[in-house]
């Protein structure tokens, strides 16, 4: 009789022990599968942010390769127009409005790439579109030609 008694007490203390290692085991176990979702979502933004970095540097590498013809100062500036220095013929290029951007590289309004829209050989002005922010400055801000 006292062997069946302390097989009951010890039955009682292996469920207890299973249970505390259950209860154990979920509070452990929430906050790392809490940190594996947030691993997800990180290694998501990481992704979307290195295929953004690679795509500017490929693009960076497509400017570096211009030729140097196709870079210069501009003469003159408004709100919708950029004159610039090669005059009739820009760098051998005919038509600079056939799907060509212009790049403002330095000086004031530097960082603003805008389409040409029309361009007037005659005084060398590349009508642009939308207007500048900030106008390119005469003879202060460096352009490129995309």
């Amino acid at each position: 009789m006292f062997s069946n008694r302390a097989s009951k007490q010890q039955s009682g203390s292996a469920l207890i022990e299973v249970i505390a290692a259950l209860v154990i085991l979920a509070l452990v176990s929430l906050p790392l599968i809490k940190l594996f979702t947030y691993d997800s979502i990180f290694v998501s933004y990481a992704k979307h942010d290195l295929r953004s970095v690679n795509r500017a540097q490929e693009v960076m590498e497509e400017i570096k390769a211009l030729p140097n013809s196709l870079k210069g100062l501009a003469l003159a500036g408004d709100s919708g127009s950029i004159t610039l220095n090669a005059g009739e013929n820009v760098g051998g290029i005919e038509d600079v409005s056939q799907g060509y951007m212009v790049a403002l590289t330095g000086g004031v309004g530097a960082g603003q790439i805008r389409k040409v829209e029309s361009y007037d050989s005659s005084s060398g002005t590349a009508f642009v579109s939308p207007d500048w922010a900030t106008p390119p400055a005469d003879m202060e801000t460096t352009y490129l030609l995309l």
